[in-house]
């Protein structure tokens, strides 16, 4: 290994930004981007205000650490309280639910990456820590008991 050689991430462990996420679809497939390529609601992109087009950036869930790799190429979001717009692809690959919001940290990439930096070890621990699950990761439910996953039931073939 040469002296000259960075060994430094390609992102910079503090976040860019922190805020809400939302995802746009249907109503806009096809359309024009701001960047003047067709939106493909499947597609792993976003909407940005500033950062240039073309450029990756990791979107990481606040809550659960999951993250993944988007490529600006649009304007937006429109909505004051937001940072950023996904595409409806790249939401599901999130996990963001039909609300459509999502605390989120986001973080600009190298122009080569293709997966987020791993998680950092206290966001980790933070959600093991919740109580929304016990030791052994049933969920609680509303009135406080531990429930169980019920395997669905297969049906016989006639």
């Amino acid at each position: 290994m040469n002296d000259d050689e960075d060994d430094s991430p390609d992102v910079d462990e503090s976040p860019l930004e922190t805020g809400l996420a939302s995802w746009y679809g249907q109503r806009f497939h096809r359309r024009r981007t701001a960047s003047g390529e067709l939106f493909d609601m499947n597609a792993m992109t976003a909407a940005h205000r500033t950062l240039a087009f073309g450029t990756r950036i990791c979107v990481r869930s606040r809550e659960t650490g999951k993250g993944v790799v988007v490529r600006v190429n649009d304007r937006g979001p429109h909505v004051a309280n937001r940072i950023v717009d996904l595409s409806r692809g790249a939401a599901m690959a999130l996990g963001v639910q039909s609300l459509g919001l999502k605390a989120v940290d986001v973080f600009p990439l190298g122009a080569d990456a293709v997966t987020c930096p791993p998680a950092p070890l206290d966001n980790l621990l933070q959600r093991l820590a919740s109580p929304e699950a016990d030791e052994a990761g049933a969920p609680a439910a509303s009135n406080g008991r531990r429930t169980r996953a019920v395997p669905p039931r297969l049906r016989r073939s006639p």
